[in-house]
Order: structure tokens, then C-alpha cells, then sequence
């Protein structure tokens, strides 16, 4: 086992509610679309958004299960591929949003730990974030700490939604700080992707032509929200991004390779950011979108994975064993809301009308209490 720097690869994709979990087959095709040919990573991770139907994330006892096959099929597919043997380091949900992280199993897993944060309408899963925290530690070396955090942040263009996002960015970082709080987060390797919903500040021009490099490279410095709101301070003060030399990630017209639909303005919506190295003494292999094959043309996103070495960070070598964390997004509302889409889309699926509206008229009287 090498002693130089982690080869971490982070892949995301927001799957559109429309993941065939019923056709193993297509699953199998695509885990090999969103995991490269390069292999002998350390560490794999994909991030997930709208994996599930949003009222199948209500129920924990639907997407477990789901995940769970995922992970092995991930599994099946790099131990396969690869000459290393890969094993499951966690899986975790809010809502239809998940993670899954596998690493190699010469590395030593411990204090493996996630939480989650719910910021959708009524404190819903609608929107959120979930966060896996670990430590692995490679024979004869320090555990390092590595926290990877999948988000999907409010969705549409405009100043009231931008600043939604950046509030809950920042309520989503304080959660991870509070229930990471026991192990060395703060100092350790830490990623941040997912559907961000970031869009491009100005008005639309539909003669732009996104797929031009001096068009991506101007868009990126000039009306990338993200972007402008970095420079600000507004959001990842202490995170960086690789350059984005690929076309926008949003919107596509499903079952279509590379039409971008007129619905929405193209943006690059989908991203993968990570916290800042000292002397920034990391390299980056890949920072691309994934082509847009037909296994992948269920969705109306592109995914989009990052390929990095990052150096060992020594600093994070004591590790305080986590114990009980608390639940800061438990509220009686939010809870009350995920049961009302859950019940609810499945009453809309046996099209029972009149449970729908009883599930509605039970939340707004929770809520108004």
C-alpha cells in the first residue's frame, strides 16, 4: 500500500425520480457509465439526487433496500475491473437523496458516521443534504478523516432562490459541524457535491452556444452564481473547484444525447467542490461530465465526476471515538411532512384522491400548531 497521496473519485447525478431499480441489467450498465475505466482509485463516491420517486424517500424501508443493491452492483463492478478488492464503507439517505462511498479493503474503516439535514418545503426531505464522516487509514500510516457531503439545494432562477441556496449551504455546514463534532472533521479531507442548482445570473440568449470553450470559460467568470458567490464570500469560503471546461450540466431533453431544452437556461448545476490543501499540493486527473449515453438519457442532468490525488494530512491523526449524536433536523414538522409525501404519492400512484387532501389538511393543522 503506497504512502503517497489518496486517489479519491466522486461521481454525481441527479437521476430525474427516474432510476430503473427494476432492471438489474440497466443498473449494472449504468455503474460502468458513472465509474470510469480508470480504476485503482482508494476511494469511490457517488452522490445521488432524485434516485427515487420523492415520495418513495419517505420510506426508509423502500430505499434501504435500494441502496443497498446499488452498492453491490458498485461493488460487483470494481472488484471485477480492478486488480485492488473494494469493500462498503456506508450508505446513507435523506429523502431521495443518497451516498455511497467504497474504498479499498486493505484500508483500516472506523468511526464511520453520517447525519443529514432536511430544508425542503415544511422542513421536508424535499431538498437537503446527507454526509458520510470516516476515518480510514492506510497500514503503518495515521487514520485520516474524509467527510463527503451530497446535497440538492433549492431548484429555479432568481435572487429569492440563490439566497435560499446560500442559507441552506450554510445551515447544511453547521449541521455537519455540530454531529461531526466528535471526530477530527474540521481537520480532515472534506467534499462537497451534488445538484447545488446554482444558474447563470443575466438574461438568456438563445444563440448562445454552450458547447464553445471561450463561451463556457466567459459564463464561469462572469454569470456562474456559484462562482460569483465564492468570489463574494458568500458560500465555500475554504473550498476549492476545479476548472470547468465542459459544457452546462442542466437542462437536457430526456431520451436525447445533447439537446438542451428550452424550458430552462442551460447551467451548470451539477458540482463537485472540496476543501482547500495547504500549498495546494493536489492534482487533479479528470474534472468532466459524463457523456450522455442512452443508459443515461433517463435524466434531464449530465453527471459530472472529479478524479483527484490529495496529500495525506498528518494534523488529523487523533480521532475522538463518536458516541450518541443528536438529530437537529428531527422537527415534528419535517417529519409530519415527509409522512404527508410519502402517503400522498402513494395515494396519488392508487390514485386515492381523498387521502391526498386528508394527508394535506393534516399538515396544515400540525403546522399550525
Amino acid at each position: 500500500m503506497s504512502h503517497q497521496n489518496w486517489k479519491v473519485l466522486l461521481t454525481t447525478f441527479n437521476c430525474g425520480k427516474s432510476l430503473p431499480f427494476d432492471q438489474p441489467e440497466l443498473i449494472s450498465r449504468i455503474v460502468k457509465e458513472l465509474l470510469p475505466q480508470a480504476l485503482g482509485n482508494d476511494i469511490y463516491v457517488i452522490g445521488l439526487q432524485e434516485f427515487v420517486p420523492i415520495w418513495q424517500g419517505s420510506f426508509a424501508s423502500v430505499v434501504e433496500p435500494l441502496l443497498q443493491s446499488l452498492s453491490d452492483q458498485i461493488l460487483e463492478h470494481l472488484n471485477q475491473q480492478s486488480d485492488r478488492e473494494y469493500g462498503l464503507v456506508g450508505f446513507s439517505n435523506t429523502g431521495a437523496i443518497g451516498l455511497l462511498v467504497v474504498a479499498d479493503k486493505r484500508l483500516a474503516k472506523n468511526q464511520i458516521v453520517t447525519c443529514s439535514y432536511r430544508c425542503g418545503y415544511f422542513w421536508s426531505s424535499l431538498k437537503g443534504a446527507v454526509a458520510l464522516c470516516c476515518s480510514l487509514q492506510r497500514e503503518g500510516d495515521e487514520p485520516e478523516t474524509f467527510t463527503f457531503i451530497c446535497s440538492h439545494l433549492a431548484a429555479n432562477k432568481g435572487e429569492s432562490y440563490k439566497q435560499q441556496r446560500l442559507d441552506d449551504y450554510r445551515a447544511i455546514m453547521s449541521t455537519c459541524q455540530e454531529q461531526f463534532r466528535l471526530t477530527a472533521f474540521k481537520k480532515g479531507h472534506v467534499f462537497f457535491m451534488g445538484d447545488l442548482n446554482f444558474r447563470l445570473e443575466g438574461d438568456q440568449d438563445l444563440e448562445t452556444d454552450y458547447t464553445d470553450p471561450e463561451v463556457i470559460m466567459q459564463c464561469q467568470k462572469t454569470r456562474d452564481e456559484l462562482n460569483i458567490c465564492k468570489e463574494q464570500g458568500l458560500i465555500f469560503q475554504d473550498f476549492q473547484e476545479a476548472n470547468i471546461q465542459f459544457p452546462p450540466t442542466y437542462k437536457y431533453i430526456t431520451d436525447q444525447a445533447d439537446e438542451l431544452s428550452n424550458k430552462r437556461e442551460p447551467a451548470w448545476c451539477d458540482r463537485i467542490l472540496f476543501k482547500k490543501y495547504p500549498q495546494g499540493n493536489y492534482k487533479i486527473d479528470a474534472y468532466v461530465s459524463i457523456r450522455r449515453s442512452p443508459t443515461l438519457q433517463f435524466s434531464d442532468h449530465q453527471p459530472v465526476h472529479l478524479a483527484i490525488q490529495v496529500p495525506r494530512l498528518s494534523a488529523t491523526s487523533m480521532i475522538n471515538s463518536p458516541r450518541s449524536l443528536p438529530v437537529t433536523q428531527g422537527s415534528l414538522t419535517g417529519d409530519v411532512a415527509d409522512k404527508v409525501l410519502g402517503y400522498g404519492g402513494w395515494a396519488m400512484t392508487k390514485r386515492l384522491h381523498y387521502v391526498v387532501i386528508l394527508l394535506i389538511v393534516l399538515l396544515l393543522v400540525s403546522k399550525s400548531h
